[in-house]
Parts: structure tokens; sequence; C-alpha cells
């Protein structure tokens, strides 16, 4: 199995400082998962069902959904160096 690494960069990005080294973690990821989950939701139509007895439900496509990735694994030794915009 091959060794994976990300760097994490946080909030402030690299603002006014080195791109390769401010402001990012190093992380050997051990594990990597994505998922996504689709929501569609569906409507009774009223009275739909009176003269059959067959209830009629529609359903909305409104391509509503949420994705997520989540990285484990654990920092490396290394020098963080954090820069913001005032320093």
């Amino acid at each position: 199995m091959a060794d994976h690494y990300v760097f994490l960069r946080i909030g402030a990005g690299s603002q006014g400082g080195n791109e390769l080294t401010d402001n990012i973690i190093p992380l050997k990821a051990t594990s990597v998962s994505i998922s996504t989950s689709k929501t569609i939701p569906s409507l009774d139509i009223p009275f739909s069902g009176l003269l059959t007895g067959e209830s009629v439900t529609a359903a909305l496509d409104l391509g509503m959904s949420s994705k997520s990735i989540s990285v484990s694994g654990f920092l490396l030794e290394d020098t963080i160096t954090k820069k913001f915009d005032g320093e």
C-alpha cells in the first residue's frame, strides 16, 4: 500500500508569505473516505385516489445533495508557520 501525504491549508491561506510552507499543515493520510447522499422530496397529491382508489405521489428532483470527504491520519514532524495580513 502506498503512502498518501496531504497538505492542509488553514483558513488564512498563504497571505503575504511563501505559498509552499506558510499556513500549511502536513498530514500522512491513513484513510480517505468520500460519501454523497441525495435528497429527493416527495409530495402526496391530494384527492388523487378519489376515483381510482390509488393515490399518486410526485417526487421533485431539485438536485439537493450533500457531499463529505473524511481524511484520517497523523501530523508529520515539521515546522508549521502561520502568517496573516498584519504580520
